[in-house]
């Protein structure tokens, strides 16, 4: 049996906009046949009601393209459905996995962490909506960013003795609505959540609705080995422009894919040049080990006010500060006229609310050497265009540098930042954080490094990391027709036993966001809560007082 659209696709608004009567049948209008699968899954969630899965049971398939070839009228059948879940070709196993390619050293890394519970990445997006946004329109936007993104379609297998991407069988959501849900609570679940990596899919959502329906919160977890910081962010640009095209009825094209899913090619060629330059300069060399080493055997000064291991089952967790607006705008502009880097600034900020923890101590030192772990994202380092570069794109081991404080600090404060940042950006220049993944890869396999990262419970390496996205406006303005996002938070898991905090920071609209993930294996949430104040405190002396202390 057949069927032929009769009236305008655009009135069906996209997938599941609509069910339109034909006869004694429903049919409904597609953009793509690639939607039959999708269907699919979307009645085995019992998403659609009892009455249309017995109107469409034991009718046969049959597609028709309109003229053109653009739009297709699909007759659904069920019969088979209703009792099994293979995919309307016979199931991906018929006709042989879609083996993508082998895994970076990246994406296993992460992937070895992730069966102990570590490798999550989480975001959420708060959103305001002049029209209801509703569970069934949130999973079609959910449906559509599947297709649309590539990284979301991962999974994971063995092949040739080594670990390797392949395509999911089949789109598959892990998707639920938590009516009354509390913010800070369905965030720590997803934070925590194991993936079947193995079948997919490699990521999850929850959605929490506003009162009356006009928005909601966006949760989301990615698997680490999928994507890193910024990637997340371009599928959240993705997902809210979807979200505000069905919501404005507005026809979304799967076939458009947000971006590449990139290997690791030119990231070997970079580390490979690097070492290159070690083995050909055996002073750079010698300098490199030293500063690695340095940056490594210093055991983090906060463990000294710290009693752990705790006696509980060690987790990530976050506490926040945000900046408003004037607040934000007043800091970034005293670190332009200081000529340093807001990155730069708030690496000293750190410091010294660390000194402020530390500063109970009994014969306290004259100064401190805080160790910090930046996050590097490597497309600075890749020639050509990088702006649809989706995966993990950050260098396989963090770069580390340490950094003495005297406990006067503030006394000469952006002297103290302006020296450090054009120590960062000067190793920046030289690609330092490439020659320090390079020497690692000298000194030891990666396996044995990746075998220390995940079996060793010593002390930590360092005091704590930074990751930092900058201003984020132009990879997610935000706005929308329909749907604005007003709020965006950030973080990922922690290698608990061994990572003692992240500081996850971002500006959006205007305003400076700093997430910071702390392991409860060993800091109490009041000792995290006291950090972020004394940051506060920090920077609102800094603008109270000026530069060098002065009034």
């Amino acid at each position: 049996m057949s069927a032929r659209w009769t009236q305008s696709p655009h009135s069906c608004a996209g997938a599941f906009a609509g069910w339109h009567g034909v006869g004694s049948l429903e049919v409904l209008a597609l953009p793509g046949l690639s939607y039959f699968v999708i269907l699919q899954l979307v009645i085995l969630d019992d998403c659609i009601g009892d009455g249309v899965k017995d109107l469409c049971h034991g009718i046969q398939v049959t597609p028709v393209e309109e003229e053109g070839g653009r739009w297709s009228v699909v007759v659904l059948s069920f019969l088979s459905l209703l009792t099994t879940q293979e995919s309307s070709d016979g199931g991906a196993a018929a006709k042989g996995q879609k083996w993508l390619r082998p895994a970076t050293d990246k994406e296993e890394y992460f992937e070895i962490g992730h069966r102990d519970n570590y490798g999550q990445t989480f975001f959420g997006i708060e959103l305001t909506s002049s029209r209801p946004l509703g569970e069934d329109l949130v999973r079609r936007a959910l449906v559509h960013l599947y297709w649309k993104v590539p990284v979301l379609r991962l999974c994971l297998g063995r092949r040739d003795g080594r670990l390797w991407l392949r395509e999911m069988d089949s789109c598959v959501l892990d998707f639920k609505v938590v009516k009354d849900g509390v913010e800070g609570e369905e965030q720590q679940k997803l934070i925590e959540h194991m993936f079947n990596t193995a079948e997919g899919p490699m990521w999850c959502a929850r959605f929490l609705p506003a009162v009356g329906g006009q928005g909601g919160a966006l949760l989301m977890c990615i698997h680490h080995t999928a994507t890193d910081g910024l990637s997340n962010l371009k599928i959240c640009h993705c997902l809210h422009t979807i979200l505000d095209d069905l919501t404005a009825e507005r026809r979304v094209d799967d076939a458009e894919q947000l971006g590449d899913h990139a290997g690791d090619e030119e990231a070997r060629l970079l580390y490979e040049r690097e070492r290159q330059r070690l083995l050909q300069d055996p002073e750079l060399y010698k300098r490199r080990k030293e500063e690695l080493m340095a940056a490594t055997k210093i055991p983090p000064p906060i463990l000294s006010v710290l009693s752990f291991p705790r006696n509980e089952v060690a987790t990530t967790r976050s506490v926040k500060l945000v900046l408003d607006e004037p607040t934000t705008q007043a800091f970034r502009q005293v670190c332009k006229s200081e000529g340093v880097s807001v990155h730069s600034a708030l690496t000293g900020v750190v410091n010294v609310a660390m000194l402020g923890i530390l500063e109970a101590l009994p014969n306290a030192p004259p100064d401190y050497n805080f160790v910090c772990s930046h996050d590097i994202n490597l497309r600075r380092y890749y020639e050509g265009d990088t702006s649809r570069i989706l995966g993990v794109h950050i260098a396989t081991f963090s770069y580390k540098m340490s950094l003495i404080t005297p406990k006067d600090v503030m006394h000469k404060f952006w002297s103290y930042v302006l020296e450090f940042h054009g120590r960062l950006h000067g190793d920046l220049k030289d690609r330092a954080p490439l020659q320090a993944v390079a020497l690692r890869l000298m000194e030891r396999s990666k396996d044995d490094n990746f075998k220390e990262c995940f079996s060793s419970t010593a002390v930590p390496e360092y005091c704590y990391a930074i990751s930092n996205t900058g201003d984020v406006t132009n990879t997610l303005p935000g706005n929308g027709d329909f749907v604005q996002v007003t709020n965006l938070t950030w973080c990922a898991s922690l290698r608990r036993l061994v990572s003692l905090m992240c500081f996850n920071v971002h500006t959006f609209r205007g305003k400076l966001n700093i997430n910071l993930a702390y392991s409860t294996h060993f800091m109490e949430r009041d000792t995290a809560q006291q950090i972020v104040n004394n940051m506060q405190d920090v920077i609102t002396s800094l603008l109270t007082k000026g530069p060098e202390g002065r009034e």
